[in-house]
C-alpha cells in the first residue's frame, strides 16, 4: 500500500480576468511554485521551464515514503489565460467585439441573423475571425507582452 498525500497549489492571483493577471504575478507565481516543490524535495531542483511544463499538465506527484499529488489546476487556469492573451489570435484581440456592428480589427461585418451565428452566437465563426482565430493577424496587438516562453527565459538567474 502505498501513501499518497494530495495537495493543492492556491495561488494568489485570486480572480482569471485579465486585469488581475500581469506578466511579473505570472513569473513570480512559476518561481513561487518552484520554490515550494523544491522545499517539499530538496533533491528536485527543476527550471522555470520545467515548472510552466508541469503546471500546464495541471497535477504532479513527488514520489518519496509518502507520495505528495500536488494539483495545480488553478495555477493551469491563469497559465491558460495569459498564453491566449500574450500569443494571439481573435480569440484574444481587444479589437474583436461581438457587437451589433461585428468589428474585426479594421474590417467590418454586416450585421445579420446569419452572422450573428457565425460568429460566436451559434455555430462557428465568420470567415474573417476563423482565419486569425488562434493566429494572429496584422493588427492584432497582445494584452500580455512579452510571451510566456520569453517571460521565463528573461528572469534573471533562475532558469
Amino acid at each position: 500500500m502505498t501513501l499518497v498525500s494530495t495537495v493543492k497549489y492556491e495561488p494568489k492571483i485570486k480572480s482569471l480576468e485579465p486585469t488581475n493577471i500581469s506578466p511579473k504575478k505570472i513569473l513570480e507565481m512559476v518561481q513561487e511554485i518552484r520554490i515550494d516543490m523544491n522545499c517539499i524535495n530538496p533533491k528536485f531542483n527543476p527550471t522555470l521551464k520545467d515548472v510552466l511544463k508541469i503546471i500546464e499538465k495541471g497535477e504532479y506527484e513527488l514520489q518519496g515514503a509518502i507520495s505528495t499529488r500536488i494539483d495545480f489546476s488553478a495555477a493551469k487556469d491563469i497559465i491558460e489565460i495569459y498564453r491566449r492573451y500574450s500569443e494571439g489570435g481573435c480569440q484574444s484581440c481587444v479589437s474583436l467585439r461581438f457587437d451589433y456592428k461585428f468589428d474585426f480589427c479594421g474590417i467590418k461585418e454586416p450585421d445579420s441573423e446569419r452572422t450573428k451565428r457565425q460568429c460566436g452566437y451559434g455555430e462557428g465563426f465568420s470567415p474573417t475571425v476563423k482565419k486569425h482565430y488562434k493566429k494572429p493577424c496584422d493588427d492584432w496587438k497582445p494584452r500580455f507582452a512579452p510571451k510566456l516562453e520569453e517571460l521565463l527565459k528573461e528572469a534573471p538567474g533562475v532558469n
